[in-house]
């Protein structure tokens, strides 16, 4: 019986850490972006944090920007939605495009 629970804890272990996986590869960048390979994995690592919590646009974005700023610093602006265009003018290497399931995201940093 011992092992037997054994065999089952390090089988959900796996799939714990499979499904974790899966969450990380979920980003995937769109269109365009300027950011320089260390800022876009930190950026994927919050967007795929993030959202597998928060499936609302509304939460999603502010607990996003809430963690930019955090990390890397402020002032970060965070668009999130199922469908829209948008134009903004941003910080040279801080303009991103995301997609996380069937959320766009757009991140970028602008301020004075």
């Amino acid at each position: 019986a011992g092992s037997l629970r054994r065999n089952a804890t390090s089988h959900l272990n796996l799939v714990k850490r499979a499904t974790k996986q899966q969450q990380q590869q979920q980003v995937m960048e769109l269109n365009r972006s300027d950011l320089n390979e260390d800022v876009r994995r930190a950026i994927q690592a919050i967007v795929n944090e993030v959202c597998s919590v928060h499936k609302d646009e509304d939460a999603a974005a502010q607990n996003i920007k809430r963690k930019l700023d955090g990390q890397l610093g402020s002032t970060w602006h965070v668009i999130v939605g199922r469908s829209y265009a948008c134009h903004v003018g941003h910080e040279k290497n801080t303009f991103g495009v995301f997609k996380n399931d069937n959320l766009n995201i757009v991140v970028f940093k602008a301020g004075l």
